[in-house]
C-alpha cells in the first residue's frame, strides 16, 4: 500500500514542478463561448494538471499565462502584451508591462504598440498613441450623446 502512496506523491510532485515551469505566476482561464474569465494560482494549475482543467458553458476553458511586468520592482501581473516593430521586415519584440508602466516604456496601454517620440503620444495626458484616444474620444461622445437623449443627467444618482 505504501508504494501506491510513494506513486501518487511522485505524480503530484511531477505535476507542481510542470505548473511551476509553465505558469510560475499563474494562468488566465476564459470561456470561448462567453466573456467569462476566472484567474488562477500555480497551484490550482497543478492540480488542473492532475484532475483536468476546468470547463464552463459545457467546454474546456482556454489557458493562458499570467505575465509578471517586466519593470524593475512590479510584481503585477495584469500586464499588456507590449509590441515594437520598426520596419515590416524586423522581427517583432514582444515586452509586457502593466497599464501603470507602458507609457514610462513608450507603449500605448491600451494597444499595447510603441509610440515614444511621436508629439501626440508623448504629450497625451493618458498615455494612449493617437488611434486609441481617438477611439475613446469617439466612446466618450457617444456615450455624452445618448446620454442628454435620454435626459441622464451628471447628478443622477443613478446614471
Amino acid at each position: 500500500m505504501s508504494w501506491i502512496v510513494e506513486i501518487l506523491n511522485m505524480a503530484k510532485s511531477v505535476h507542481s514542478g510542470i505548473a511551476g515551469d509553465v505558469y510560475p505566476h499563474g494562468a488566465r482561464l476564459h470561456c470561448k463561448e462567453c466573456r467569462y474569465t476566472e484567474d488562477v494560482t500555480t497551484d490550482q494549475c497543478a492540480r488542473y494538471f492532475a484532475e483536468g482543467w476546468p470547463r464552463h458553458c459545457g467546454q474546456h476553458m482556454v489557458v493562458g499565462k499570467l505575465w509578471q511586468c517586466e519593470h524593475e520592482g512590479c510584481e503585477s501581473t495584469d500586464t499588456i502584451e507590449c509590441r515594437l516593430q520598426m520596419y515590416e521586415e524586423d522581427e517583432e519584440t514582444v515586452e509586457r508591462y502593466c497599464a501603470e508602466h507602458c507609457r514610462e516604456h513608450g507603449y500605448c496601454y491600451l494597444c499595447g504598440w510603441f509610440w515614444a517620440g511621436i508629439e501626440r503620444f508623448d504629450f497625451d495626458p493618458g498615455g494612449l498613441c493617437p488611434e486609441c484616444r481617438s477611439q475613446v474620444d469617439a466612446d466618450q461622445r457617444a456615450e455624452e450623446e445618448e446620454a442628454a437623449e435620454w435626459g441622464w443627467m451628471e447628478s443622477d444618482p443613478y446614471g
